[in-house]
């Protein structure tokens, strides 16, 4: 392909043209970010077709991956205390229970369409910490109250609610947003079929109002935000989190394989092994949503013995960071009211290749739990953000035949 060089400067004036608001009217897309160039070197080659002739800087600023409060850490919100089955799957969590307050995302079951190109199956899924927002619900209204700020809403938007799909709340409901009814509260059709306080708000994989064909509507759940052309990661749905277990007295333990989706809605899974006795193990891995089949090889969390003693599971104290994160230095992670100082709770991506049931997380988590001087466990009040810089070589290297640098090695599926 040519290379193009020009006096400039480059301005992308959007609707600041004509005061024209259109559909692709958004920020700017650069493959392999954006650089500037040191000034020293001149006059620019501007003919010239060889690679690396301008001397440059990168321009990476700090990516937020994720921004907001975690629910409670608990020991058997996914699935209850019940005997261990071997190659039977736990029964998980299908009711959805709201959120604990306003903002707090909560468990929702969902469809998903996993990540891949042209993917058109759709799973159910219960998703972790679902969505970017709250709002209260009532089974019959269109009315969704107790937002925090309504204005993150657009008219035409498709979310889905977690919850309202059903009366039973045993489903989610795709609906699109009609009007900005007050600071507050929205309005949406089709209309709840649930009640719901702090009901859980995220988007879809289906564009916002206005640009989507008729009578198409979402077929699963996506952490994105569209912006124009693009589609940004949402940092406000970018939560993913660690898998705990739990035994109790004269338990025997043993192995459970624990199978899902990351962030993205790429298959994974983790052999999570619980001790005898009283424990709680903590799983490595960051799952945004669990599996919900019924049989030892689609079960989201399937014991692999039997054991007439209790079992629990429940979402941990560990964070996905959700970009391959291998130095301390190049993270930015506030919570509880601070900035973490060292690198305690921090932990590197795993780089083992191929990645086994057994390894780390294929990008790095934080332990909200262990971070110093601000470490506590998650409680659904505290907010954590994490945000790091990409490394130049991570940057230039990671390409379509070669998304590791960036995303770490594939996960690990069984």
């Amino acid at each position: 392909m040519s290379q193009t060089a020009f006096r400039g400067p480059a301005y992308s004036a959007g609707s600041l043209l004509d005061a024209r608001v259109e559909g692709e009217d958004g920020p700017g897309l650069e493959y392999q970010a954006n650089a500037f160039p040191d000034i020293r070197w001149f006059p620019t080659n501007k003919d010239g077709k060889a690679p690396g002739r301008v001397a440059a800087f990168l321009n990476s600023p700090f990516v937020v991956t994720v921004d907001t409060i975690p629910s409670s850490s608990a020991t058997a919100s996914i699935a209850a205390l019940a005997n261990a089955v071997n190659g039977t799957p736990m029964t998980l969590t299908t009711v959805a229970p709201g959120g604990s307050a306003q903002n707090v995302p909560s468990l929702a079951p969902v469809s998903l369409v996993p990540f891949q190109k042209s993917a058109t199956a759709v799973v159910s899924a219960l998703a972790l910490d679902f969505g970017f927002t709250t709002g209260n619900i009532t089974a019959g209204s269109g009315t969704v109250s107790n937002i925090s700020d309504a204005t993150i809403f657009q008219p035409g938007q498709w979310i889905c609610i977690g919850g309202a799909g059903n009366s039973g709340k045993t489903a989610s409901l795709f609906t699109q947003v009609k009007t900005i009814a007050s600071a507050t509260s929205i309005t949406v059709l089709p209309v709840s079929l649930a009640t719901l306080t702090a009901a859980p708000i995220g988007s879809t994989n289906l564009t916002a109002g206005g640009y989507s064909e008729p009578n198409i509507s979402p077929s699963g759940v996506d952490p994105y935000l569209t912006a124009g052309l693009a589609r940004l990661f949402n940092p406000n749905e970018g939560l993913a989190r660690n898998i705990q277990l739990t035994g109790v007295a004269s338990g025997t333990g043993g192995a459970f394989i624990v199978r899902g989706w990351d962030i993205y809605g790429v298959p994974m899974s983790e052999t999570i092994t619980v001790g005898a006795g009283v424990n709680t193990v903590q799983g490595k891995k960051a799952f945004k949503y669990l599996a919900t089949g019924n049989t030892n090889a689609t079960g989201g969390i399937v014991p692999q013995f039997a054991d007439a003693h209790n079992y629990s599971a429940g979402p941990g104290n560990v964070v996905g960071i959700n970009l391959r994160s291998l130095f301390w230095e190049y993270m930015q992670i506030f919570y509880n009211g601070g900035f973490a100082v060292t690198s305690t709770g921090w932990l590197t991506a795993d780089t083992t290749n191929p990645a086994t049931a057994t390894t780390g997380d294929v990008r790095g988590t934080v332990n909200a739990g262990t971070l110093a001087t601000i470490g506590a466990a998650l409680d659904g009040t505290k907010r954590i953000t994490l945000a790091m810089t990409i490394r130049l070589i991570d940057d230039i290297s990671g390409t379509p035949l070669n998304a590791v640098p960036l995303f770490g090695q594939p996960q690990f599926n069984q």
